[in-house]
């Protein structure tokens, strides 16, 4: 799952960077091979979780924590040391990534519609929860179990994991109003009140009404 969290947010940022930079170039190709790159954040992580499928899987109790957990005879710990790696190289191009698109968005001459630049904030946001979720995970290699610092890390990572999956709609739906609207829309089938309505779809219906 942290496999293709990452890989998503650091394509996602990618994405941003490179239409901001050619958009007449990249958006074609991103059209184009969207599918293929996704499909690759899908399998890829095969190739270093296969071992898991291999092995058997089983629940063990632990006596200090009064509750079981689940253990696999594959070794996690090599598995969570190439899962931090990851975390290692995506953050940080996900983070140079988008402070280019900000910084050559700031350059521009002209500024595109406001809609884009939510997409840019939404994926600058991920990048914060995504170095988050890196440095609890650093912190978790580092702490002695049994520590307050091993038990806030096994607490909060949950919570980053979920929050990097779940931060960008919700961000969109925040900070992005025609995206807003249109989500609205659909949820009320047409019968939210005019205000509510993305113009384009207000001006159809007018049109189609007189």
């Amino acid at each position: 799952m942290a496999f293709v969290q990452y890989s998503t947010t650091t394509v996602v940022a990618l994405n941003r960077m490179t239409i901001i930079l050619n958009a007449e170039y990249f958006e074609k190709r991103w059209r184009r091979y969207s599918t293929v790159v996704m499909s690759i954040i899908l399998v890829g992580p095969l190739v270093v979780t296969y071992d898991v499928f291999l092995n058997e899987a089983f629940y063990k109790y632990n006596f200090s924590a009064n509750s079981y957990y689940l253990q696999s005879e594959s070794s996690s710990f090599a598995l969570f040391s190439k899962l931090f790696i990851f975390m290692c190289v995506c953050s940080p191009i996900t983070f140079i990534a988008n402070i280019v698109t900000f910084v050559k968005f700031h350059l521009l001459p002209f500024k595109p519609r406001n809609l884009e630049v939510q997409f840019c904030f939404v994926s600058l946001v991920s990048s914060i929860v995504q170095i988050s979720g890196t440095l609890l995970t650093l912190a978790m290699r580092n702490a002695t179990p049994g520590t307050d610092l091993f038990k806030f890390t096994n607490l909060a990572l949950p919570f980053v994991s979920d929050a990097l999956s779940l931060i960008q709609p919700y961000a969109l739906l925040l900070f992005s109003e025609p995206v807003r609207k249109r989500v609205l829309f659909i949820i009320c089938g047409g019968n939210c009140c005019t205000c509510l309505i993305p113009q384009s779809v207000s001006r159809v219906a007018a049109a189609s009404v007189s």
